[in-house]
Protein backbone atom coordinates (compact mmCIF):
# COMPACT_ATOMS: atom_id res chain seq x y z
CA UNK A 1 0.00 0.00 0.00
CA UNK A 2 1.11 3.52 -0.70
CA UNK A 3 1.57 6.02 2.09
CA UNK A 4 -1.45 8.30 2.39
CA UNK A 5 -0.65 10.35 5.50
CA UNK A 6 0.78 13.79 5.00
CA UNK A 7 1.53 16.41 7.58
CA UNK A 8 -0.78 19.38 7.12
CA UNK A 9 -1.23 22.60 9.06
CA UNK A 10 -4.24 22.04 11.28
CA UNK A 11 -6.76 24.81 11.77
CA UNK A 12 -9.60 24.70 14.27
CA UNK A 13 -10.57 28.34 13.94
CA UNK A 14 -14.26 27.82 14.68
CA UNK A 15 -15.34 25.32 17.35
CA UNK A 16 -18.93 24.39 18.11
CA UNK A 17 -19.46 23.36 21.72
CA UNK A 18 -22.85 21.66 22.08
CA UNK A 19 -24.36 21.39 25.55
CA UNK A 20 -27.54 20.21 27.25
CA UNK A 21 -26.43 21.62 30.64
CA UNK A 22 -25.66 18.12 31.94
CA UNK A 23 -22.56 17.39 34.05
CA UNK A 24 -21.08 15.50 31.08
CA UNK A 25 -21.47 18.51 28.82
CA UNK A 26 -19.89 20.75 31.44
CA UNK A 27 -16.98 18.29 31.76
CA UNK A 28 -16.26 18.73 28.04
CA UNK A 29 -15.81 22.48 28.33
CA UNK A 30 -12.23 22.46 29.70
CA UNK A 31 -11.17 20.47 26.63
CA UNK A 32 -12.78 23.13 24.44
CA UNK A 33 -10.80 25.75 26.32
CA UNK A 34 -7.49 23.97 25.74
CA UNK A 35 -8.05 23.45 22.01
CA UNK A 36 -9.21 27.04 21.58
CA UNK A 37 -6.05 28.24 23.30
CA UNK A 38 -3.82 26.10 21.05
CA UNK A 39 -5.39 27.30 17.82
CA UNK A 40 -6.64 30.76 18.79
CA UNK A 41 -10.16 29.54 18.02
CA UNK A 42 -13.54 31.20 18.14
CA UNK A 43 -15.99 29.10 20.21
CA UNK A 44 -19.72 28.97 19.58
CA UNK A 45 -21.60 27.51 22.54
CA UNK A 46 -24.91 25.99 21.39
CA UNK A 47 -27.92 24.62 23.27
CA UNK A 48 -30.85 23.11 21.37
CA UNK A 49 -34.30 23.04 22.95
CA UNK A 50 -35.91 19.91 21.50
CA UNK A 51 -39.71 19.58 21.15
CA UNK A 52 -39.85 17.16 24.07
CA UNK A 53 -37.66 19.23 26.41
CA UNK A 54 -40.58 21.06 28.05
CA UNK A 55 -43.75 19.55 26.50
CA UNK A 56 -46.13 20.95 29.15
CA UNK A 57 -44.68 24.44 29.45
CA UNK A 58 -47.00 27.14 28.02
CA UNK A 59 -45.60 29.64 25.53
CA UNK A 60 -44.83 32.68 27.76
CA UNK A 61 -42.86 30.52 30.16
CA UNK A 62 -40.98 28.87 27.32
CA UNK A 63 -39.51 32.27 26.52
CA UNK A 64 -38.55 32.83 30.14
CA UNK A 65 -36.98 29.36 30.30
CA UNK A 66 -34.99 30.04 27.13
CA UNK A 67 -33.74 33.33 28.60
CA UNK A 68 -32.69 31.56 31.78
CA UNK A 69 -30.90 28.84 29.79
CA UNK A 70 -29.09 31.46 27.73
CA UNK A 71 -28.01 33.19 30.94
CA UNK A 72 -26.79 29.90 32.46
CA UNK A 73 -24.91 28.91 29.31
CA UNK A 74 -23.32 32.34 28.99
CA UNK A 75 -22.17 32.28 32.60
CA UNK A 76 -20.68 28.78 32.33
CA UNK A 77 -18.90 29.46 29.05
CA UNK A 78 -17.66 32.89 30.15
CA UNK A 79 -16.09 31.34 33.25
CA UNK A 80 -14.25 28.64 31.32
CA UNK A 81 -13.35 30.68 28.25
CA UNK A 82 -12.34 33.96 29.81
CA UNK A 83 -9.52 34.69 27.39
CA UNK A 84 -11.09 32.99 24.36
CA UNK A 85 -13.27 34.54 21.68
CA UNK A 86 -16.74 33.08 22.11
CA UNK A 87 -20.46 33.61 21.72
CA UNK A 88 -23.66 31.81 22.75
CA UNK A 89 -26.62 30.51 20.77
CA UNK A 90 -29.84 28.88 22.03
CA UNK A 91 -32.24 27.46 19.45
CA UNK A 92 -35.34 25.30 19.09
CA UNK A 93 -35.94 22.20 17.01
CA UNK A 94 -34.49 18.76 16.41
CA UNK A 95 -30.87 18.59 17.46
CA UNK A 96 -29.20 17.62 14.20
CA UNK A 97 -31.46 19.81 12.04
CA UNK A 98 -30.51 22.85 14.09
CA UNK A 99 -26.82 21.96 14.43
CA UNK A 100 -26.44 21.32 10.70
CA UNK A 101 -27.66 24.83 9.94
CA UNK A 102 -25.29 26.29 12.52
CA UNK A 103 -22.37 24.30 11.09
CA UNK A 104 -23.01 25.58 7.57
CA UNK A 105 -23.48 29.22 8.52
CA UNK A 106 -20.48 29.45 10.87
CA UNK A 107 -17.77 27.50 8.99
CA UNK A 108 -17.24 25.14 11.95
CA UNK A 109 -13.96 23.16 11.97
CA UNK A 110 -14.59 21.02 15.07
CA UNK A 111 -17.54 19.92 17.21
CA UNK A 112 -17.04 19.11 20.90
CA UNK A 113 -19.70 17.33 22.96
CA UNK A 114 -20.08 15.37 26.19
CA UNK A 115 -21.37 11.79 26.00
CA UNK A 116 -23.56 11.13 29.01
CA UNK A 117 -27.12 12.18 29.72
CA UNK A 118 -30.56 11.83 28.18
CA UNK A 119 -31.55 15.15 26.66
CA UNK A 120 -30.54 17.24 23.68
CA UNK A 121 -27.25 16.22 22.10
CA UNK A 122 -26.70 13.63 24.83
CA UNK A 123 -29.83 11.71 23.82
CA UNK A 124 -28.39 11.44 20.32
CA UNK A 125 -25.00 10.28 21.56
CA UNK A 126 -26.24 7.51 23.87
CA UNK A 127 -29.58 6.63 22.26
CA UNK A 128 -30.54 4.57 19.25
CA UNK A 129 -29.08 7.26 16.94
CA UNK A 130 -25.69 7.23 18.65
CA UNK A 131 -23.80 7.94 15.45
CA UNK A 132 -26.13 10.70 14.18
CA UNK A 133 -23.74 13.57 14.80
CA UNK A 134 -20.33 12.13 13.97
CA UNK A 135 -21.62 10.26 10.91
CA UNK A 136 -23.20 13.36 9.40
CA UNK A 137 -20.88 16.17 10.45
CA UNK A 138 -18.37 17.08 7.75
CA UNK A 139 -15.87 18.26 10.36
CA UNK A 140 -14.17 16.15 13.07
CA UNK A 141 -16.13 15.53 16.27
CA UNK A 142 -14.45 15.33 19.69
CA UNK A 143 -16.53 13.39 22.21
CA UNK A 144 -15.75 13.51 25.93
CA UNK A 145 -17.15 10.48 27.75
CA UNK A 146 -17.97 10.06 31.44
CA UNK A 147 -14.52 8.59 32.20
CA UNK A 148 -12.52 11.10 30.17
CA UNK A 149 -11.85 13.56 32.96
CA UNK A 150 -8.72 15.56 33.66
CA UNK A 151 -6.81 15.27 36.91
CA UNK A 152 -7.52 18.34 39.02
CA UNK A 153 -6.95 21.62 37.24
CA UNK A 154 -4.07 20.35 35.13
CA UNK A 155 -4.27 21.37 31.46
CA UNK A 156 -5.01 18.72 28.86
CA UNK A 157 -1.82 17.68 27.12
CA UNK A 158 -1.86 15.38 24.11
CA UNK A 159 1.28 13.31 24.51
CA UNK A 160 -0.03 9.96 23.24
CA UNK A 161 -2.51 9.42 20.39
CA UNK A 162 -4.03 6.04 19.50
CA UNK A 163 -5.43 5.59 15.98
CA UNK A 164 -7.41 2.43 15.18
CA UNK A 165 -6.93 1.29 11.58
CA UNK A 166 -8.49 -1.65 9.72
CA UNK A 167 -7.16 -0.60 6.29
CA UNK A 168 -10.54 0.51 4.94
CA UNK A 169 -10.52 3.92 3.29
CA UNK A 170 -12.69 5.32 6.10
CA UNK A 171 -10.22 4.43 8.80
CA UNK A 172 -7.23 5.53 6.73
CA UNK A 173 -8.85 8.93 6.10
CA UNK A 174 -8.32 9.73 9.78
CA UNK A 175 -4.57 9.16 9.53
CA UNK A 176 -3.48 12.55 8.11
CA UNK A 177 -5.26 14.42 10.91
CA UNK A 178 -3.90 12.10 13.62
CA UNK A 179 -0.38 12.33 12.16
CA UNK A 180 -0.50 16.13 11.90
CA UNK A 181 -1.87 16.46 15.41
CA UNK A 182 0.89 14.21 16.76
CA UNK A 183 3.53 16.32 15.00
CA UNK A 184 2.09 19.63 16.22
CA UNK A 185 1.64 18.49 19.82
CA UNK A 186 4.98 16.58 19.86
CA UNK A 187 3.05 13.43 20.74
CA UNK A 188 3.63 9.74 20.15
CA UNK A 189 1.29 8.27 17.53
CA UNK A 190 0.28 4.61 17.88
CA UNK A 191 -1.28 2.89 14.87
CA UNK A 192 -3.39 -0.08 15.97
CA UNK A 193 -5.02 -2.95 14.13
CA UNK A 194 -7.33 -5.57 15.65
CA UNK A 195 -8.24 -8.89 14.05
CA UNK A 196 -11.40 -10.49 15.39
CA UNK A 197 -11.22 -14.09 16.53
CA UNK A 198 -14.73 -14.73 15.29
CA UNK A 199 -13.66 -14.01 11.72
CA UNK A 200 -10.37 -15.87 11.58
CA UNK A 201 -10.26 -18.23 14.54
CA UNK A 202 -7.00 -18.41 16.45
CA UNK A 203 -4.13 -17.29 14.28
CA UNK A 204 -2.01 -20.23 13.20
CA UNK A 205 1.21 -18.24 13.08
CA UNK A 206 0.47 -15.03 14.99
CA UNK A 207 4.03 -13.72 14.74
CA UNK A 208 3.86 -13.72 10.94
CA UNK A 209 0.50 -11.94 10.97
CA UNK A 210 1.81 -9.32 13.37
CA UNK A 211 4.94 -8.71 11.32
CA UNK A 212 3.04 -8.35 8.03
CA UNK A 213 0.40 -6.10 9.61
CA UNK A 214 3.05 -3.83 11.13
CA UNK A 215 4.62 -3.50 7.68
CA UNK A 216 1.22 -2.56 6.25
CA UNK A 217 0.74 0.03 8.98
CA UNK A 218 4.20 1.43 8.37
CA UNK A 219 3.42 1.74 4.67
CA UNK A 220 0.61 4.20 5.41
CA UNK A 221 3.02 6.84 6.72
CA UNK A 222 5.24 8.92 4.45
CA UNK A 223 8.95 8.21 4.31
CA UNK A 224 10.74 9.89 7.18
CA UNK A 225 7.62 10.07 9.37
CA UNK A 226 9.62 8.81 12.34
CA UNK A 227 11.59 12.05 12.20
CA UNK A 228 8.40 14.11 12.44
CA UNK A 229 6.96 12.34 15.49
CA UNK A 230 7.38 9.16 17.49
CA UNK A 231 5.42 6.27 15.95
CA UNK A 232 4.48 2.94 17.55
CA UNK A 233 2.52 -0.03 16.20
CA UNK A 234 0.11 -2.37 17.99
CA UNK A 235 -1.51 -5.49 16.50
CA UNK A 236 -3.95 -7.52 18.61
CA UNK A 237 -6.54 -10.24 18.28
CA UNK A 238 -9.90 -10.03 20.02
CA UNK A 239 -13.01 -7.86 20.26
CA UNK A 240 -12.09 -4.51 18.65
CA UNK A 241 -13.78 -2.23 21.18
CA UNK A 242 -12.27 -4.08 24.12
CA UNK A 243 -8.79 -4.16 22.61
CA UNK A 244 -8.88 -0.47 21.64
CA UNK A 245 -9.98 0.54 25.14
CA UNK A 246 -7.43 -1.77 26.74
CA UNK A 247 -4.56 -0.49 24.59
CA UNK A 248 -5.51 3.13 25.26
CA UNK A 249 -5.61 2.54 29.00
CA UNK A 250 -2.34 0.58 29.08
CA UNK A 251 -0.47 3.21 27.08
CA UNK A 252 -2.03 6.16 28.90
CA UNK A 253 -3.41 7.59 25.66
CA UNK A 254 -4.62 11.18 25.79
CA UNK A 255 -6.70 10.86 22.62
CA UNK A 256 -8.26 8.05 20.56
CA UNK A 257 -8.90 8.71 16.84
CA UNK A 258 -11.44 6.74 14.79
CA UNK A 259 -12.26 7.09 11.10
CA UNK A 260 -16.00 6.82 10.44
CA UNK A 261 -18.12 6.23 7.36
CA UNK A 262 -20.64 8.73 6.04
CA UNK A 263 -24.33 8.22 6.73
CA UNK A 264 -25.27 6.30 3.60
CA UNK A 265 -27.61 3.58 4.82
CA UNK A 266 -24.91 0.93 5.23
CA UNK A 267 -23.48 -0.20 8.55
CA UNK A 268 -22.20 2.99 10.00
CA UNK A 269 -18.50 2.85 10.79
CA UNK A 270 -15.44 1.38 9.09
CA UNK A 271 -15.26 -2.43 9.09
CA UNK A 272 -14.00 -3.36 12.56
CA UNK A 273 -15.06 0.01 13.91
CA UNK A 274 -18.76 -0.89 13.75
CA UNK A 275 -21.58 1.02 15.41
CA UNK A 276 -21.36 -0.98 18.67
CA UNK A 277 -17.57 -0.62 18.65
CA UNK A 278 -17.63 3.13 18.17
CA UNK A 279 -20.39 3.54 20.75
CA UNK A 280 -18.50 1.51 23.33
CA UNK A 281 -15.19 3.27 22.71
CA UNK A 282 -16.79 6.72 22.86
CA UNK A 283 -18.77 6.01 26.02
CA UNK A 284 -16.11 4.07 27.94
CA UNK A 285 -12.78 5.58 26.91
CA UNK A 286 -10.71 7.22 29.63
CA UNK A 287 -9.71 9.96 27.20
CA UNK A 288 -11.56 11.99 24.55
CA UNK A 289 -12.33 10.33 21.21
CA UNK A 290 -11.91 12.19 17.93
CA UNK A 291 -14.01 10.83 15.06
CA UNK A 292 -13.22 11.82 11.48
CA UNK A 293 -15.81 11.16 8.79
CA UNK A 294 -14.41 9.38 5.75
Amino acid sequence: MNAIATKTLLSFKNILYATDFSPAAEAALPFVSEIARWYDSHVLGVHVRTPDSYPLTPFPYRTEAADEQLKNLSSMVDEQLQSTKHEILVGDGEVWDFLSRVLRSNDIDLIVIGTQGRTGVEKFMLGSQAEAIFRQAECPVLTVGPYATREGAAPWKIKKILLAIDFTLESLNALPLAFSLACERHAELTLMNVVEKGDTGDLVRPEQYVDSTVRMLQAQLPKGAEFECRVAYVVRQGVPSEEILKAAKESGSDLIVLGVRSADGRLGIATHITRPTAHKVVSQAMCPVLTVRG
